[in-house]
């Protein structure tokens, strides 16, 4: 049961993390802040590959379940820090 909930988990991690690479990466911004769109997007890929990656090949060979359940669910939680950070680095 928990091998298949971070199976799941790890399918919205990848979902997300996809939608969130064409944001970035594909963006129509202004030329003077396209760097900082490509920016966001390494970071935002870098962090999948820290979390979700590893979740999901937990998962995948049925090892350390709820180990792969923290990983799967790390990546939402330190995205929205992430952006937390950059918003107040901003303000």
């Amino acid at each position: 049961m928990r091998r298949r909930a971070a199976l799941i988990v790890c399918g919205v991690d990848l979902a997300l993390w996809a939608l969130l690479a064409i944001i970035f990466f594909l963006s129509g911004s202004d030329p003077a802040v396209r760097d900082l769109d490509v920016a966001a997007g390494i970071a935002v890929t870098i962090l999948f590959a820290l979390t979700a990656i590893p979740a999901f090949l937990l998962a995948w060979f049925g090892r350390a379940e709820i180990l792969a359940i923290g990983f799967a669910l790390a990546f939402p939680m330190a995205f929205v820090l992430l952006f937390a950070f950059g918003v107040l680095l901003v303000a």
